[in-house]
C-alpha cells in the first residue's frame, strides 16, 4: 500500500466525506465562475443588444413621428385647424424627445453627427411649419376682411344699385346691374372654392371675372354718370380692386404655403427620415455582430461549462469510488471478521487495526474483543479442566475414602456385630447356667472362667469398637473437612462464574460501543444523503455512496446484535453453570451434613461401646467374684441371671446399633462413591 493511499485510509470517516464534498463544492464553484463569466459576458452583449434594440425603436418611434407631422403640416396646409397645428407640435416634441432618449446610447461618431444634423433640420422643419402658420393665420385674415367681410359689402352694393335701377324703371341699366351682381356672385363661389381648394384654374376664372366685373362697373359709371345708382358705382370701383388684391394676396399666400412645405418641412422630413434610416441601419448592424458575439460567448460558455462539469463529474466519481473503497472494503472485512467470530472462528485475522480513522477504531474493539472472547475460550477450557480433574480428584478421594472407610469400619462392624452375637449366646448361655446353678455348682467355676473369658473377649472387642468408631469418627472428620473444601472450591467455581458473567457484561458493552459507532455511521450516512440530496445532480454519486454507507452501517448493526444475542446465550449458560456450581455446593454442604450426623450416629455408638464396655467390666467382677466366693453361688446366680439378663438386652442393643451402623455406613459409602 503506498504512503499516499494509507495517509488517505487514516483520515477519520468525516473529514474524507468533507474532502469529497469540499473537492466537489470547489469544482462547482469553479463551474459557477465559469458559468457567472459566461453569462456576465452574454449579459454585457444582452446590454448592448438591449440599447441597440431601444435605440433602433426609439429611431423608428422618431421616424414614425416625422412621418405623422409631415402628415399633420399636410392636414394643416389644408385645413388649417389647430387640431391639424398642435399634432404638428405633439409629434415634433414626440421626434425631439425619441433623439433625446437615443442619442445617450449612440457610440458611433458618424451616427452622432448625424443626429445632430436631425435636430439642425428638426430646427428647419418647426420653422417652417411656424412659416405655414403665419402664412395661414394671414390668409385667414385676409379671407375674413376681404372674402368675407368686403365680399358682402360688395354684394350688398351690387343689390342695393340693382334696387335702385329698378325703382327708376331703366330695364336696361337694371338688367345690366343685376348681370354684374349675378356675375359677382359666381366670383365669390369661385372664390370661396379656391379657398379652400387653391386649384389653379379656379384662380384663373376668378381673375377674368373680376376684370370683367370691374370693367362693366367702370364702363356703366362712365355711361350712366348721371343715374341713381352712379355713387354705387363709384363705390364699387373703389372696393373692387381691393377685393382683388385680396385674392391675389390670398393666391400668393396658397403658393407661398404649397413652397414652404414643399421645399422645407417635405425636404426636411425627407433629409429627417434619411439620416434616421441611416442610423437604424447601421444599429441593425450592431444588433447583428452582437447577435453573433452574444452566440459565440454562449457557445464558448457551454463549452467551458461542458468541460468544468465533465471534470467536476469525473472527479466526483473518482473521490466516490476512493472514499467508497477507503470505507466499504474495510468496513465489508471487519463486518466479515465479526460474523466469523460470532460463530466462534478465533482464527480470524483483523487488518484494518493500523487505521487511524473510525474504522481502524471498530477494528482494534474487534481485535479487543476477539482477544477477550480467546481468553475466555481459555479460561472456560482450564475451568473445564480444572473441574473435570477436581471432579476426577475428589471422586477418587472419595472412592479411597469409601474403600478405607469400608475395609475399616466393616470389619468392625463385622466384628461388633458377631461379638454382640457371642454376648447374646453368652448371656443366654448364663442365664441357663443360672438356671441350672442349683444343679450344676459344681460346673460353676468352669462357667466362671468361660464367662470371665468371654467377658475379657467382649471387652477387647469392645475396646477395638471403641478405636474403630474413633478411627471412623477421624475419617468423617476428613471427609467433612473435604466436603468443606469442596464447598470452598465451589464458591471459587462461582466467584469464576460471577468474573465470566461480568466478562459477558463487558462484552457486551463492547458491542453496544460497536452499535453506536454503526449508528453514527448510519447518522453519517443519513447527513450525507441529505446534502447529497441538497446538491442536486451533482449529488446523485454521493447519494449512492452514502445509501451504499448506510446499508453497511445496518448490516453492522445486525451484526452486533447477533453477537449481542450470543453474549446473551453465554450470559444466560453462565447463568446456569454458577447456579449448578451453587446447587453442587448445596449438595456438597448437604454432604458434609450428612457426615456430621454419621459423626453424632458414631459418637452415639461410642457411648453405646462405652456402656458395653462398664457392663462387660461388671460381668468380669461378678465372674471373679464367683470365682472367688464360690459360697455365695446362690446370690452371686441370682445377681448373675440379673446381669445375664442385662447383657442380653445390651447384646440386643448392641446387635441393633451394629445393624444400624451398618446400614449407615454402607449409606455414606454409597452417597460418597456417587458423588
Amino acid at each position: 500500500m503506498t504512503t499516499s493511499v494509507r495517509a488517505f485510509a487514516n483520515l477519520r470517516t468525516a473529514t474524507k466525506v468533507y474532502t469529497g464534498f469540499g473537492v466537489t463544492l470547489a469544482l462547482l464553484v469553479t463551474l459557477g465562475a465559469v458559468s457567472w463569466s459566461g453569462l456576465r459576458s452574454n449579459d454585457e452583449a444582452l446590454r448592448s443588444y438591449a440599447v441597440q434594440s431601444d435605440i433602433t425603436l426609439t429611431l423608428a418611434e422618431a421616424d414614425t413621428a416625422v412621418s405623422d407631422a409631415l402628415g399633420a403640416a399636410a392636414e394643416f396646409l389644408v385645413s388649417g385647424t389647430d387640431g391639424a397645428a398642435n399634432r404638428f407640435r405633439a409629434t415634433a416634441g414626440e421626434l425631439r424627445r425619441q433623439l433625446d432618449k437615443a442619442a445617450p446610447g449612440i457610440g458611433d461618431s458618424a451616427d452622432r453627427q448625424a443626429v445632430e444634423e436631425i435636430r439642425g433640420l428638426e430646427r428647419d422643419f418647426l420653422t417652417g411649419f411656424d412659416r405655414l402658420v403665419a402664412l395661414r393665420t394671414e390668409r385667414d385674415g385676409i379671407v375674413a376682411e376681404v372674402v368675407n367681410k368686403l365680399g358682402a359689402d360688395i354684394r350688398r352694393t351690387l343689390s342695393e344699385l340693382v334696387t335702385a335701377e329698378r325703382q327708376t324703371g331703366n330695364l336696361d341699366r337694371t338688367v345690366q346691374a343685376a348681370g354684374v351682381s349675378e356675375q359677382f356672385l359666381l366670383v365669390r363661389v369661385l372664390v370661396a372654392r379656391f379657398v379652400t381648394e387653391t386649384k389653379p384654374e379656379d384662380l384663373v376664372r376668378i381673375r377674368q371675372d373680376l376684370a370683367a366685373v370691374a370693367a362693366d362697373v367702370e364702363s356703366e359709371a362712365r355711361g350712366w354718370a348721371d343715374s341713381p345708382g352712379a355713387a354705387k358705382r363709384t363705390e364699387m370701383l373703389t372696393k373692387l380692386p381691393r377685393y382683388t388684391a385680396g385674392i391675389e394676396r390670398i393666391a400668393a399666400i396658397a403658393e407661398e404655403m404649397t413652397r414652404v412645405n414643399a421645399d422645407t418641412l417635405t425636404r426636411a422630413g425627407a433629409q429627417i427620415n434619411g439620416k434616421i434610416g441611416s442610423i437604424r441601419q447601421h444599429s441593425t448592424e450592431v444588433l447583428k455582430g452582437l447577435e453573433r458575439s452574444a452566440a459565440a460567448a454562449v457557445t464558448a460558455a457551454e463549452r467551458q461549462g461542458a468541460a468544468v462539469t465533465a471534470a467536476a463529474v469525473a472527479l466526483g466519481l473518482l473521490l466516490a469510488w476512493m472514499i467508497s473503497r477507503a470505507i466499504t472494503r474495510p468496513l465489508g472485512a471487519i463486518t466479515g471478521a465479526m460474523g466469523r467470530l460470532a460463530e466462534g472462528d478465533r482464527t480470524v485475522q483483523v487488518d484494518e487495526g493500523w487505521r487511524k480513522d473510525e474504522i481502524g477504531a471498530l477494528a482494534r474493539a474487534l481485535q479487543v474483543f476477539k482477544s477477550n472472547a480467546e481468553e475466555m475460550e481459555r479460561m472456560r477450557k482450564a475451568q473445564e479442566e480444572a473441574e473435570r480433574q477436581a471432579a476426577e480428584q475428589r471422586r477418587a478421594t472419595m472412592i479411597r475414602m469409601a474403600d478405607t472407610f469400608e475395609a475399616t469400619v466393616q470389619g468392625i462392624v463385622e466384628a461388633v456385630a458377631s461379638a454382640a452375637g457371642g454376648m447374646h449366646n453368652a448371656a443366654s448361655t448364663l442365664s441357663g447356667t443360672a438356671a441350672d446353678a442349683s444343679e450344676r455348682s459344681l460346673l460353676v467355676a468352669s462357667a466362671s472362667e468361660e464367662a470371665s473369658a468371654n467377658v475379657q473377649t467382649v471387652a477387647s472387642a469392645t475396646e477395638e469398637l471403641s478405636a474403630s468408631i474413633a478411627e471412623i469418627g477421624q475419617q468423617v472428620e476428613i471427609s467433612t473437612r473435604i466436603a468443606g473444601q469442596a464447598v470452598t472450591d465451589a464458591e471459587g467455581a462461582d466467584r469464576t462464574m460471577r468474573a465470566l458473567v461480568t466478562a459477558a457484561d463487558q462484552i457486551g458493552q463492547v458491542v453496544e460501543i460497536i452499535s453506536g459507532i454503526a449508528a453514527q455511521t448510519n447518522l453519517l450516512a443519513l447527513n450525507a444523503t441529505i446534502e447529497a440530496a441538497r446538491a442536486g445532480e451533482a449529488g446523485k454519486g454521493f447519494a449512492v455512496v452514502a445509501g451504499e454507507v448506510k446499508a453497511l452501517a445496518n448490516q453492522t448493526a445486525k451484526a452486533t446484535d447477533e453477537i449481542q444475542s450470543k453474549v446473551q446465550e453465554i450470559q444466560q449458560t453462565t447463568g446456569g453453570a454458577q447456579k449448578a456450581i451453587g446447587s453442587i455446593g448445596q449438595t456438597i454442604g448437604r454432604m458434609s451434613e450428612i457426615a456430621t450426623t454419621i459423626a453424632a450416629a458414631i459418637e452415639e455408638q461410642a457411648a453405646a461401646t462405652r456402656e458395653i464396655a462398664s457392663s462387660v467390666s461388671q460381668a468380669a467382677q461378678g465372674t471373679e467374684e464367683v470365682s472367688r466366693n464360690i459360697a455365695g453361688v446362690s446370690t452371686a446366680v441370682s445377681e448373675t441371671g440379673s446381669a445375664a439378663s442385662h447383657v442380653h438386652g445390651t447384646s440386643e442393643e448392641l446387635a441393633a446399633e451394629a445393624e444400624r451402623l451398618r446400614s449407615e455406613v454402607r449409606s455414606f459409602i454409597a452417597t460418597v462413591r456417587a458423588a
